[in-house]
């Protein structure tokens, strides 16, 4: 792999150096936002010894193991090479520059309830060419992730080791958005959210209603639901 502008990491051999101190902040961060990082075997290795090139090799593997989202997490990685702290608004605000509408920035915002933020994400989405379809099915499996954490939860697993058996895992700046729909989402709650997910996407390939049509009313009663109690 390349060296990402500002991330610092070792182009060649071993450097046993300490740390720099920008990869010790960029370490703790990335600690703080994702303590499933922790199990990383390069994490273990930083922890043992804190030199640069264990750092360069824990921040890579983070890269590599996140490459679905590497666009944002290269335009994360060059603002923690210089910022002092990164907070979750930061995150989000990084993330939300992006040219493209993500269908993630969608559900996440259907299922915490914010009907106005899904129906903007969703208006951008389709303007860019995308697949009403598309939106249903990613909603699909991420109900499903959220039923497998409901399952371990209710088998007397923490949320956090619920969590870090999901494949691949929640990424880290979604942790707690994660964390509150699994607050919000119970598991009667996501059965009856996967059965309106069935009934729109048949919808969407056995009526005459359009299909941007179907998911616009689908993503209103996902977010009217994220609000109900039970």
């Amino acid at each position: 792999m390349g060296t990402r502008e500002g991330v610092e990491r070792v182009a060649h051999g071993i450097d046993s150096a300490p740390a720099t101190v920008r990869q010790q902040r960029l370490v703790q961060d990335i600690i703080k936002f994702d303590r499933s990082a922790k199990d990383y075997g390069e994490y273990r290795d930083y922890e043992i010894t804190p030199s640069k090139s264990n750092a360069s090799e824990f921040i890579g593997a983070l890269i590599e193991r996140n490459a679905d989202r590497i666009g944002e997490l290269d335009k994360l990685a060059t603002y923690m090479g210089t910022a002092k702290n990164v907070t979750p608004e930061i995150v989000e605000k990084i993330v939300s520059d992006a040219s493209d509408s993500s269908v993630e920035d969608i559900y996440y915002a259907a299922l915490e309830g914010d009907r106005a933020k899904a129906l903007s994400f969703y208006s951008r989405y389709i303007n860019e060419g995308n697949e009403p379809v598309a939106v249903v099915r990613a909603l699909m499996y991420h109900l499903m992730k959220l039923l497998i954490c409901q399952a371990g939860i209710e088998n007397g697993e923490t949320v956090d080791r619920a969590m870090q058996r999901l494949i691949p895992r929640i990424i880290f700046y979604r942790a707690d958005a994660f964390k509150r729909q699994l607050s919000a989402w119970k598991r009667d709650k996501l059965l009856r959210g996967l059965e309106m997910l069935y009934a729109a996407e048949k919808d969407c390939k056995t009526t005459n209603m359009p299909a941007i049509e179907v998911v616009s009313m689908l993503l209103l009663r996902m977010a009217a639901a994220a609000k109900r109690q039970g």
